[in-house]
C-alpha cells in the first residue's frame, strides 16, 4: 500500500487499513490497496478525480476518505470505480464510515438503491428524501453529510456542512 496520510494518521486511524478490511465483501480481503486520487497530488477537481478512474475495470472496487476541516476522517465505500452516471450505481456492498473516535461503519438498509451518483457538478454516496449520505462539490473543496435512508447514517463529518482538507481514493482489486 502507498503512504496515505489519511489512513496513516495515529490519532485518528491507527489500524484503519485492517479495520476497513473487515467490512470489504470477502473477495476484496487479501487485494492490494493503491491510490489513484489524492488532493495532495493532483489538486481539487473532481473532473481529475474522474479522470484517474478512466482506464480502470469497472469491477475495481473504490474507498474514498476525506479529512474535514476539523480533522474528523470519514469516507465510503463503493464496489465499482467512480464516475459520472445518468442514474445511481453501486451495490449493496456499498457503505459509508466514520471515525468518531473509532470506527463506525454504515451499511445498506434495503430502503433504496441510491448508491452513488456521480455528476460533473457532485459526487453523493447514499439518498433518499433529498438528503445525501455524503455530498461532495465538483471542485472538492466543500461537503454535506446528512442522515440518509440508503444507510440510516449519523452525520461523518464534524458537522452537515463542512470543508474538505485532505481526499484520498485508493482502489482495491
Amino acid at each position: 500500500m502507498v503512504f496515505s496520510i489519511l489512513l496513516n494518521d495515529p490519532h485518528k486511524c491507527h489500524g484503519t487499513h485492517l479495520k476497513l478490511n473487515e467490512h470489504l465483501p470477502a473477495r476484496l480481503e487479501q487485494c492490494p490497496w493503491s491510490l489513484v486520487y489524492s488532493t495532495q497530488r493532483h489538486g481539487t477537481s473532481l473532473g481529475t478525480l474522474y479522470k484517474s478512474m478512466g482506464g480502470m475495470d469497472c469491477s475495481t472496487s473504490t474507498l474514498t476518505v476525506i479529512r474535514d476541516n476539523c480533522g474528523q476522517v470519514f469516507g465510503a465505500f463503493c464496489p465499482t470505480t467512480l464516475r459520472i452516471s445518468l442514474s445511481y450505481y453501486g451495490t449493496g456492498h456499498t457503505f459509508l464510515f466514520s471515525f468518531s473516535p473509532q470506527l463506525q461503519v454504515y451499511e445498506w438498509k434495503f430502503s433504496n438503491s441510491f448508491f452513488v451518483k456521480g455528476s460533473p457538478d457532485y459526487l453523493a454516496f447514499g439518498g433518499g428524501g433529498g438528503l445525501f449520505g455524503l455530498w461532495l462539490d465538483d471542485g472538492l473543496i466543500r461537503g454535506q453529510s446528512q442522515r440518509c435512508d440508503t444507510f440510516d447514517n449519523d452525520v461523518l463529518s464534524s458537522s452537515d456542512d463542512f470543508l474538505i482538507n485532505d481526499l484520498e481514493v485508493w482502489a482495491i482489486s
